[in-house]
């Protein structure tokens, strides 16, 4: 859904566009990207990433969203490292497949991530500001300075959509993994319970 701008309107991000993607798309996929992670890694929500990681994430969304992919490279790398001492394979890992994921949900691209932010953000980006090839030729300072201001524009376009949008994203992510991740561990406690009682019978 690529917008488009008449002359002099100024090129913002619709607020209004985000809250219906909220309880649309961008809550459905927040949820989906859960769920994915549950169906693969639901037997072993002991080894999932913690909550204060979590609490983490929403944090770097909310503060500095264009870190968000970066914040998840470190913390993959650090649960590779651990895994590296236990000779395991990261592949299988519940932590290293979880900040995976989380560079995937922000950047990824078809065929291998079919959504991603990043999509998202190239569909909205308005049609004036998406980049266009340079002409043949040396540019004259009048076209150099147009393209520098488009530029200029386009990276504030950017900043403001990555503010609006990672946020709402990773909110409605968080609140979800929180409520499986104890919804889990409650049906973890209740089979060992179970399991206890048996062996005392």
């Amino acid at each position: 859904m690529t917008q488009t701008l008449n002359a002099g309107q100024q090129s913002e991000v619709d607020p209004y566009l985000l809250d219906q993607l909220v309880d649309t798309e961008l809550g459905q996929k927040a949820i989906a990207a859960v769920e994915e992670y549950v169906r693969r890694f639901g037997d072993e929500v002991g080894r999932w990433p913690k909550r204060s990681q979590i609490k983490g994430l929403v944090q770097i969304a909310a503060n500095e969203p264009k870190s968000v992919a970066d914040f998840a490279n470190k913390q993959q790398e650090r649960a590779k490292k651990r895994l590296d001492e236990r000779k395991q394979s990261p592949e299988s890992d519940p932590a290293v497949q979880f900040w995976q994921q989380i560079k995937d949900i922000c950047q990824g691209k078809p065929p291998r991530q079919p959504w991603s932010l990043a999509q998202l953000q190239e569909q909205q980006l308005p049609a004036e500001l998406q980049e266009e090839k340079l002409p043949p030729g040396a540019m004259s300072p009048e076209q150099d300075a147009a393209r520098k201001e488009k530029r200029r524009r386009r990276e504030a376009w950017i900043d403001q959509w990555c503010r609006l949008y990672y946020p709402a994203f990773f909110q409605r992510f968080a609140h979800h993994y929180l409520y499986r991740m104890a919804e889990l561990r409650a049906s973890d406690k209740l089979r060992a319970s179970d399991k206890q009682g048996d062996d005392d019978d």
